[in-house]
């Protein structure tokens, strides 16, 4: 078996923030991404040959012939402090096990951002990363800390927002718009409809990588914990939900949320027990099915939890470790 901990192969295209949901008789374990929306049914009316798939629990694979990849992403504004005390300390010489290097995706606002970071030349830390072999996104223009402004948003200013910043980083981090891809709201508040129409209109933002969980052909099929789910179909439009995970007495979507504290090797053994939850398929684990875990990071994060950066650094997701 295989595990990975990668993310830019297939993964991390829009954060759709999915939690657990609970209704009456359905067990809530059951109810991440469970394909109960209108009528999806995988290969009938929706191929997979056409970029169409359906939201389901069950991997396509064999549990036993299922990697378990692990999805690392970072909101953050790239600074030259972020670069160098978390960045390339983190994912520096990391390989995975088919040899590639380990690499993160990187959901890129324009405030604070030193476009140096994200590419190199003139524009050197932006660019840095990109050459890098990690993946470049978008997190809006103005990052606006008010959750009200985006669930508000029409579609031309969520379109400013995300088709804005693209063109910022192209032009700063001397990065080929065809190279950026993917968009993540801040605070996770999805905009409904008027989100997934503007990322629509913007043709790049809309096109999604080879393999992700489920598309919007039949509408949302997953439960929205934070903002408002899409109503309408759109085709074509790849998710890739964000599955909380347990932290300290509470469920969270980002490793900050979780509030989990304690030496590296404590935060380290969190973490594998999480990974173990999602990777295993012994009967002691009864959430295993795989999905992507998705590990949604930020410089806040190390910079506000002692040993965090030493815990998730020292962390190889070797399951039974």
């Amino acid at each position: 078996m295989k595990l990975f901990l990668s993310v830019t192969v297939l993964l991390a295209f829009i954060a759709l923030a999915a939690s657990q949901g609970c209704e009456q008789e359905v067990n809530c374990l059951e109810a991440i991404a469970l394909a109960a929306s209108q009528g999806c049914e995988q290969e009938v009316n929706c191929l997979e040959a056409n970029g169409c798939r359906c939201a389901t629990t069950q991997s396509p694979l064999p549990l036993d012939e299922t990697p378990q990849l692990v999805i690392c992403s970072f909101n953050d504004a790239i600074t030259e402090l972020a670069y160098t005390t978390y960045y390339e300390p983190l994912f520096s010489g990391r390989m995975n096990p088919d040899f590639y290097p380990v690499s993160a995706t990187f959901f890129v606002p324009h405030e604070y951002t030193d476009y140096r970071r994200v590419n190199d030349f003139d524009y050197r830390r932006v660019n840095d990363l990109y050459r890098e072999g990690h993946e470049i996104a978008v997190h809006s223009i103005t990052k606006d800390p008010l959750t009200e402004y985006w669930l508000e948003s029409s579609v031309s200013n969520l379109k400013d927002e995300f088709e804005g910043q693209m063109r910022i980083i192209s032009r700063f981090a001397n990065i080929p718009v065809d190279d950026i891809s993917g968009a993540r709201v801040p605070n996770m508040a999805l905009a409904g409809d008027n989100l997934f129409n503007a990322l629509s209109e913007i043709a790049k933002l809309s096109v999604p990588p080879a393999s992700v969980p489920f598309t919007l052909d039949y509408g949302s099929q997953v439960i929205c914990a934070s903002g408002v789910c899409p109503q309408n179909t759109h085709a074509g439009m790849w998710v890739t939900p964000i599955i909380n995970i347990m932290g300290d007495g509470v469920e969270c979507n980002n490793l900050q949320a979780c509030r989990v504290e304690g030496t590296a090797q404590e935060i380290a053994n969190w973490l594998i027990r999480e990974f173990n939850q999602t990777s295993s398929i012994s009967p002691s684990f009864a959430e295993g099915n795989r999905a992507p875990m998705n590990l949604v990071l930020s410089s806040a994060w190390f910079m506000a939890t002692e040993n965090s950066l030493q815990g998730l650094h020292g962390n190889r997701y070797e399951s039974g470790t």
